[in-house]
């Protein structure tokens, strides 16, 4: 889906386009009740580049209702797609340390 709507396909734009609007009004309801300094999006399609980022990062911005939180960072986790894993893994190694 997200090569057709590279390649300039209508409907594909059209269903990505609905698709990043939607998830950026979710993550910026999570900015607006939990106020935090950056939004880091993981996962295969939160770090796909190209028409799909171009459209979630405005829908965001967008859908928060505070001035101040309007420009915080928003960035594609570094990890990628495993971001997610690597972060439970490491909070689990951490946690074995502790006790």
């Amino acid at each position: 889906m997200l090569s057709a709507a590279a390649a300039s396909d209508a409907i594909a734009r059209t269903v990505v386009e609905t698709a990043a609007i939607s998830l950026g009004a979710t993550i910026a309801l999570l900015v607006n009740v939990l106020a935090p300094e950056a939004v880091i999006v993981g996962g295969d399609l939160g770090t796909a580049p190209g028409y799909y980022w171009e459209r979630l990062e405005p829908a965001i911005r967008a859908h928060i209702w505070s001035e101040v939180h309007r420009d915080l960072p928003i960035l594609q986790a570094a990890q990628g797609a495993d971001a997610g894993f690597i972060g439970a893994a490491l909070l689990a190694l951490e946690s074995q340390r502790t006790s």
